[in-house]
């Protein structure tokens, strides 16, 4: 079974061919080595439920043997089980406590927990962990690397003492050229595994910065529309919302309109009147002396759209605001949907989706993440 590279159905049968015979004569030691072998086939074939029956099977046997490479493996299993599950902190502390045996099993051997620790590290987004752990790996290949051309070495001059010199040196580079390949492949995965963690963390702070410019564009956009025109004083704005009222021969309809919006728009923000999730267009024009219709022509004419979509503009803003301060981290979504003015988590959603293109959800990873790489 173990002969058998790449093959791992075929593999699976033979295991459990052995795993038979060896239960028929209750010898545990290799049970457990059976065990092992087919725990490592259902994680190369990613069979989650089969990879947890053997494991609990390997419990069972545990008892019974007592043998320091056996209980290496097994844990090894178990941390593969839990990488499977998204649980790397499990993972991570079942790998440490598989390094406590390595001074009872061979160099090669342990090699097979490195490559573990590195996937745990890296899906726990412990950096500092992911990169000793490259290091570990890379040196302990040398070592293996190393060590296995010595030996090969001392086989090659003992076999020609033999007379089957030739032979060997066939199976040797077949062995080795085996070996690097492993090794290129290995090299070939931690590279994409670390390109790709740099590319996410990339991404998260260009996110960020995206959403940031998106609200001070809207600013500068809502000031730049008011800059276009003079501002009236207080007499020439209650005129200007008076529709059936004449101003001045100076002014046209389109500045009475304009007014009546920078009218607004002020009251709204030094107000903060949009924090009121019952506040309503006829309670605005009423304290800017207008009325309903007027008010509302003018705020789509000079805005591009109504009055509750320039209010949950401005809440989104402002949720915004309060998602990216350090010491709002605890706080709900239903909460910050109630501190800016919203009346149910629901619109809150919907709406922070409509204006950002994310989810509130993603928008606080990025934020978190952003501060934690900043400290």
């Amino acid at each position: 079974a173990e002969s058998n590279d790449g093959n791992y159905e075929v593999a699976l049968g033979h295991v459990d061919e052995a795993l038979i015979r060896f239960e028929r004569i209750s010898d545990s030691t290799y049970v457990r080595r059976c065990l092992i072998t087919k725990g490592q086939l259902h994680g190369y074939l990613f069979q989650h439920e089969e990879l947890y029956q053997t494991i609990q099977s390997l419990e069972k046997w545990a008892a019974a043997s007592t043998d320091a490479q056996a209980d290496f493996y097994q844990a090894l299993l178990r941390a593969e089980w839990n990488l499977l599950h998204n649980r790397p902190q499990v993972a991570l502390e079942l790998i440490r406590n598989a390094e406590d045996h390595l001074s009872d099993i061979s160099l090669y051997e342990a090699s097979n927990a490195i490559p573990l620790k590195v996937r745990a590290a890296y899906q726990a987004q412990q950096s500092t962990l992911f990169l000793n752990s490259l290091e570990d790996l890379v040196q302990t290949y040398n070592e293996l690397f190393s060590e296995e051309r010595a030996r090969n070495l001392a086989e090659m001059q003992a076999l020609n003492e033999r007379n089957e010199y030739i032979n060997t040196i066939e199976q040797l580079n077949i062995r080795m050229e085996n070996r690097r390949k492993q090794n290129e492949r290995n090299v070939l995965f931690l590279f994409i595994l670390g390109i790709s963690g740099s590319l996410s963390v990339w991404l998260y702070h260009t996110q960020l910065k995206g959403k940031r410019a998106l609200f001070q564009l809207m600013r500068a956009d809502s000031k730049e529309r008011m800059a276009r025109k003079p501002l009236l004083n207080a007499q020439q704005v209650n005129d200007a919302a008076e529709p059936g009222n004449d101003v001045s021969a100076e002014s046209g309809p389109s500045d009475k309109e304009y007014e009546l919006f920078q009218a607004f728009v002020n009251l709204i923000s030094e107000e903060e009147l949009y924090l009121d999730p019952k506040i309503s267009i006829g309670d605005v024009a009423s304290r800017l002396g207008s009325n309903y219709t007027y008010l509302s022509s003018a705020i789509n004419s000079h805005w591009g759209n109504g009055f509750v979509d320039y209010l949950n503009t401005l809440r989104i803003k402002r949720a915004c605001d309060l998602m990216l301060a350090s010491e709002s981290f605890a706080l709900s979504f239903d909460q910050i949907a109630e501190r800016c003015g919203f009346q149910s988590t629901r619109t809150f959603y919907r709406q922070f989706k409509q204006v950002t293109n994310s989810t509130p959800g993603d928008f606080r990873k990025a934020a978190i993440r952003s501060t934690a790489s900043i400290k």
